[in-house]
């Protein structure tokens, strides 16, 4: 919300569409001329990680001048994705260089 009050156009990215725009349209109740959309991206699927770096890339959206990462963890039981990835260590590597999403993010926009 800050970044949106301070003019910058925001991009919200995250897994669900629902809670996503959700989230889009309570921003946009608090700061009327928001410049924001949503974008969908699950982080525990590389191939939707590349899907949404092409389509940022592509044009669709502004340059990238500020990228924000974060990431929530819950308890759970441990599984595999698609991609072979442990969810539970990928979390913990999210946040270190070794991470192969944090490598998809970063060095798939055009500034890098």
């Amino acid at each position: 919300m800050h970044l949106a009050k301070a003019g910058f156009h925001v991009v919200l990215a995250a897994r669900n569409q629902q809670r996503g725009n959700a989230a889009v349209d309570a921003i946009k109740q608090q700061v009327p001329d928001a410049s924001i959309e949503f974008a969908q991206v699950d982080m525990s699927s590389v191939a939707s990680i590349v899907a949404f770096a092409n389509w940022f890339l592509q044009g669709k959206a502004r340059p990238l001048h500020v990228l924000i990462q974060n990431a929530g963890v819950f308890l759970q039981p441990p599984f595999i994705t698609a991609d072979g990835l442990e969810v539970v260590r990928r979390v913990f590597l999210y946040f270190s260089t070794a991470s192969p999403y944090t490598y998809l993010n970063t060095h798939l926009s055009p500034h890098s």
